[in-house]
């Protein structure tokens, strides 16, 4: 009984014939701007609108079932990396219902190529069919619409005509324009769209369902990323030897409300504190490290230029600056994920993340020359591209990503001014927010594309976690700061802990005869447990010759007892320090 059901002929799409209408809306008018970067992707403004031009583009595009692969490989790529036991478990029903799908897709092939006025078709040689008017075979619809050049996509399309072909020579008139013999009229045709190509209105009141276009170059382009040296900006690495793009270290001292400031090799450089004058408010004031041959800011300045501003924009601020840059920082540090476990004892693990100023550059870099309008009035007196005079937007950081190191960074050579990536804790001249994301024209990095200098910024950032870069134009950039120039300082890095009044006693060194040189006294102070690190006492004294100077004092463990010893008593106020010298094996 079922073999005498009458057959039919099976709908297999093989490949579709379209015709859209492109609206372009320019970057600018009337200087303002139509497209707002929010963080992510650029918007259309409310009161955008077109240029009074409409551009017909068609082609044909073959149709296929490789979305669903793609799909699925997406698919495990996801989990893989960032799922977790639930969806491992839910991973193969996923993938069989991906494989239920029943559609076809394809790009419109040729829509860019044709909007830049490049003709994608293979070996097209002149003959009398390029002039015909009309044409009785597939494909039936014509494309002889020429556009104005534009060198970049940004607007609004919609079909006016949809052809469907199968294999077996059948034809499914979906839109068509001209008779209106369609499934649909073009106004009115029901297309699906993302989230991301809904826009606010239609430019074409008549028409439904456009899509829109956010500003995409139509020719390739990459964001460029270059750490270049903490002295000198020209010296980029991998062109120049000896090129160290880590300007500085700076960790927060949560006990004393303060910064420590390091060299790029680790070397102390000073603090960071607030102090009380004798008259007015708390202001920010750098202090010397206790030992070293550091003792003015200039020399700072001398030999590291970026640390050295860096602490000139904070040195002289009032409480409110100062406090809302810590706090920013570490509200920031609490969204990166720990270090997790390591091998090392670095002091990063021990009282927090040394974070490191880094210097780089940023700018769009064109695959070969502009592409120019190839019209013949262009011919012999070539246009620049419109879109080279466009400022566009770079979001630097993302809070939301958990594996991303910036903190922030300074625009430029402006040390008086921190863009964060976290939200300060109240509004300060001195703290300012990037984006936030989803708020258009919010306060991001502004790039020209084909611009030869890049736009620098000294980035404030865990270097052992990625920092990522978006500009709705390409996909999200992420990159790395090289371990090479990180960890040997990480293991010279010593942080001070200002520790008074201390009632204790000064005692001299006991020896037993086997240990190395010894400092000449000791203080008895119990400092926290730390393995792998030297305590040490510093106080200012008195020198013989007048003035003051820093002496330092070994350390011996404070007594439970009641012990009565040869030494009397006192007040003492000093620096409590740990170096940590991870490049020395211990001695048993």
């Amino acid at each position: 009984q079922k073999g005498l059901e009458q057959w039919s002929q099976p709908w297999s799409p093989i490949f579709m014939e379209w015709k859209v209408r492109y609206i372009h809306v320019p970057h600018e008018a009337n200087g303002k701007k139509n497209w707002l970067f929010d963080g992510i992707d650029y918007i259309l403004d409310d009161n955008a609108a077109g240029d009074g031009k409409i551009v017909q583009i068609g082609g044909v595009s073959p149709l296929s079932t490789h979305i669903r692969q793609t799909f699925k490989e997406r698919l495990r790529e996801f989990v893989s990396s960032g799922g977790d036991s639930k969806g491992y478990a839910q991973l193969d029903d996923w993938m069989r219902r991906v494989d239920g799908w029943c559609f076809v897709s394809q790009e419109l092939t040729g829509f860019r190529a044709m909007l830049a006025q490049r003709d994608a078709c293979t070996f097209r040689t002149p003959g009398t069919g390029m002039t015909e008017a009309a044409a009785d075979t597939v494909p039936f619809l014509l494309n002889d619409v020429l556009s104005d050049f534009y060198g970049i996509c940004q607007g609004q399309i919609f079909f006016t005509d949809l052809i469907l072909y199968d294999k077996f020579g059948r034809v499914l008139e979906l839109a068509r324009s001209e008779t209106g013999s369609g499934l649909y009229k073009h106004e009115n045709f029901p297309l699906l769209r993302d989230a991301a190509m809904l826009p606010p209105r239609s430019l074409q009141p008549a028409v439904t369902a456009p899509a829109q276009l956010p500003p995409r170059l139509l020719q390739h382009m990459r964001l460029e990323v270059l750490l270049s040296d903490q002295r000198d900006d020209s010296m980029m690495l991998g062109e120049s030897p000896r090129v160290n793009p880590i300007c500085g270290w700076i960790l927060v001292n949560h006990l004393d409300h303060g910064l420590l400031l390091y060299a790029p090799d680790g070397s102390a450089m000073g603090e960071l504190r607030l102090q009380k004058p004798a008259r007015g408010d708390k202001r920010v004031v750098w202090s010397p490290p206790v030992h070293g041959e550091i003792r003015t800011l200039l020399q700072i300045h001398q030999v590291f230029p970026h640390l050295g501003a860096f602490i000139a924009g904070l040195a002289g601020r009032g409480e409110a600056d100062f406090s809302a840059f810590l706090e920013t920082v570490d509200g920031a540090m609490w969204t990166l994920e720990p270090l997790g476990e390591r091998s090392d004892l670095h002091l990063s693990l021990l009282i927090g993340r040394p974070l490191a100023l880094v210097r780089a550059g940023f700018r769009f870099q064109l695959e070969g020359p502009p592409l120019t309008d190839a019209g013949w009035q262009a011919t012999f007196a070539p246009i620049e591209p419109p879109f080279l005079k466009y400022g566009f937007s770079l979001r630097l950081g993302d809070q939301i990503a958990r594996n991303d190191g910036t903190i922030g960074y300074f625009a430029g050579n402006d040390y008086t001014c921190f863009h964060s990536v976290a939200a300060p804790p109240f509004h300060t001249g001195y703290v300012c927010r990037i984006g936030p994301p989803g708020k258009p024209q919010g306060n991001y990095l502004e790039l020209a594309v084909g611009a030869s200098a890049p736009a620098y910024v000294t980035l404030l950032v865990d270097p052992r976690s990625p920092i990522h870069a978006f500009t709705g134009l390409l996909p999200v950039k992420d990159f790395k700061i090289p371990a090479r120039f990180f960890e040997p300082a990480l293991k010279k890095v010593e942080a001070s802990f200002h520790i008074g009044p201390l009632l204790t006693k000064i005692m001299p060194t006991e020896t037993t005869g086997e240990e190395e040189q010894v400092l000449e006294n000791t203080v008895a102070v119990l400092p926290p447990a730390a393995q792998n690190g030297t305590w040490s006492w510093w106080e200012k004294e008195w020198a013989q010759g007048g003035g003051l100077q820093w002496n330092r004092y070994g350390l011996r463990d404070a007594s439970p007892d009641a012990r009565m010893e040869n030494a009397s008593v006192s007040l003492r106020e000093g620096i409590l320090q740990l170096i940590v010298a991870l490049n020395e094996e211990k001695k048993e």
